[in-house]
């Protein structure tokens, strides 16, 4: 499902401009952590694995919190 999702965002991106960041190498990561922990029978929630987003508004870990800017520098604590 992951391979499939970065597929469509990056066929439909260069039209739309919906993301200002994207990391296929890590997503398809944390995919592969998902699927090992559903078959162990320990997956970390109903909605683990499900692919999301977040908008570039609320701060999360190990992203850039760019707020819709390009003027916001990328590499901000």
């Amino acid at each position: 499902m992951a391979r499939a999702c970065i597929a469509r965002i990056d066929a439909l991106d260069p039209t739309f401009n919906a993301f200002c960041w994207r990391d296929a190498e890590t997503t398809l990561n944390m995919a592969k952590a998902s699927e090992t922990r559903w078959q162990k029978g320990q997956p970390n929630g109903l909605v683990d694995g499900v692919p999301t987003t977040i908008k570039d508004l609320y701060r999360s870990k190990g992203w850039p919190t760019l707020r819709g800017s390009r003027t916001v520098v990328r590499d901000q604590p």
